[in-house]
């Protein structure tokens, strides 16, 4: 969901990297993604291109969706998006004891038995909502975690915008997992499964805005959708 560079824009950057940000990394944990959500929540009501966007793309997947179902679903999108933006506001903030508060877990027992087994693995993920939250609690709970992404995207920014996205990286860096540019050499992810390590990467094959890898083009919803080869 991408917003176009403006002097509001702008405002709103400063807000929301600045006190709104130290606000919520002050609160109790959980609280952070919570207010994320509610204030993509509120984003999804107002008569935005994004928000047009959203429903005529829920119209053509959905068409049989009654036009208020389609309303509170792209409400809901919205708010994942925002969770997953502000993300980093809960690095700091996941430890063992917190983390129920972000990620609830079923099929850990599978980690286990791979651990004991000295095996690597490999966990996909759908890359919807607050994506490295679970890379996050891993970390904290001492798992030794990396994370295939697309590496860092360059778009033209006003300043502040290059202001948001240091403090975002600064944030980021927080992160208790090793991260790998998928649009580079990753034979120090294979050197990690190898040790018997685990590596998180979207299923969709796409970070950073950039698609990674090979594709193919399949009938997703009813509709030609170019997918990673992996998946499919």
């Amino acid at each position: 969901m991408v917003v176009g560079e403006s002097p509001l824009k702008d405002a709103y950057r400063l807000v929301v990297w600045g006190p709104w940000r130290r606000a919520l990394e002050a609160a109790p944990a959980g609280w952070e993604i919570r207010a994320s959500r509610a204030l993509g929540m509120a984003a999804g009501r107002l008569p935005t291109d994004a928000r047009t966007r959203v429903r005529a793309n829920l119209a053509r997947a959905f068409p049989d969706l009654p036009d208020a179902a389609r309303s509170a679903v792209a409400r809901h999108g919205f708010a994942a998006h925002f969770s997953n933006q502000y993300a980093s506001f809960s690095f700091g903030k996941v430890t063992p004891r917190s983390s129920e508060r972000y990620v609830r877990w079923e099929g850990l027992e599978h980690l286990e038995a791979a651990r004991v087994d000295g095996a690597g693995v490999v966990l996909v993920h759908p890359h919807m909502g607050p994506a490295q939250l679970p890379l996050c609690a891993l970390g904290a709970a001492g798992w030794p975690v990396h994370q295939v992404g697309g590496g860092v995207t360059t778009t033209e920014k006003s300043r502040v915008g290059v202001w948001a996205t240091r403090t975002r990286s600064r944030l980021e860096a927080r992160l208790p997992a090793t991260l790998h540019d998928g649009r580079t050499y990753l034979r120090a992810c294979l050197r990690a499964l190898a040790r018997g390590e685990i590596v998180l990467t979207a299923g969709d094959g796409t970070g950073g805005g950039v698609e990674l890898g090979r594709r193919v083009t399949l009938p997703v919803l009813g509709h030609p959708f170019r997918v990673p080869v992996f998946p499919a």
